[in-house]
């Protein structure tokens, strides 16, 4: 009898647990409408202003606590919706680590930008960027497996965000070598080489040199990006 006592009794606590693996760190649990992420998608990285920089704020006053932001692309559901965000050191470097309601898939390309602002009322928000992919082993950017956010990877992700049709985000990963901070352009494909992306790196530094943000005052005119340094929207016109 006792054995059977036993037997009935495992039965019971069988039925009315489960156990989960955790050791796998990209399992995602799902119970209902609970979905718990156990992927490590904290990512790493560098944010790097121009070396010779005009504008009247310094290097080191822009680069320690600038605001970084993975935002979710606006051809996504849910565009432009920031799901992480954190601060650069002193030096630039910054650590993000989404939680667990932030559930990647392989392949999902996200934009992440750094953002400081100038100053008081009336100044611009100083603004880089790159784009980052998710691969279910980690992430990888513009400039690889090593995040730079700088002034080219700015001038990569302006270039798509103007026309995907020419240059779509996943072109751009990998295409972009930094080694010791020094970055190296290559021929991305047939509508992008290597001058397009240096021309759009100057528009980028010409805009930060002027304290302004080149996300906003870079346009795409006559199928050309341009840089425009005067603030139209205040301009005035007298005459008969």
């Amino acid at each position: 009898m006792k054995k059977s006592y036993l037997l009935v009794s495992l039965i019971i606590l069988s039925a009315g647990c489960s156990v989960v693996n955790t050791t796998n760190s990209n399992l995602d649990v799902k119970n209902k409408d609970v979905k718990i992420n156990l992927k490590n998608t904290q990512i790493t990285g560098q944010v790097n202003y121009p070396e010779k920089f005009n504008t009247k704020a310094s290097q080191d006053d822009i680069s320690t606590k600038s605001t970084i932001s993975i935002i979710i692309p606006a051809d996504k559901a849910n565009a432009n919706t920031t799901v992480a965000v954190g601060l650069t050191d002193e030096n630039g470097r910054f650590k993000i680590n989404p939680n667990t309601s932030f559930i990647p898939q392989d392949g999902d390309i996200y934009i992440l930008e750094a953002s400081k602002r100038l100053g008081g009322e009336n100044n611009y928000v100083l603004t880089l960027k790159t784009f980052i992919k998710w691969t279910n082993l980690g992430w990888t950017s513009i400039t690889g497996g090593n995040v730079y956010i700088n002034t080219k990877t700015t001038a990569l992700a302006i270039l798509s965000g103007y026309n995907s049709t020419l240059l779509t985000p996943n072109e751009t990963i990998s295409k972009l070598t930094v080694v010791s901070d020094k970055i190296t352009s290559t021929d991305i494909n047939a509508n992008i080489k290597i001058k397009d992306i240096e021309d759009a790196n100057l528009l980028v530094i010409s805009a930060l040199n002027d304290s302004k943000d080149p996300t906003e005052k870079i346009n795409y005119i006559n199928n050309k990006l341009d840089y425009v340094s005067v603030d139209t929207s205040r301009a005035t016109f007298n005459g008969k």
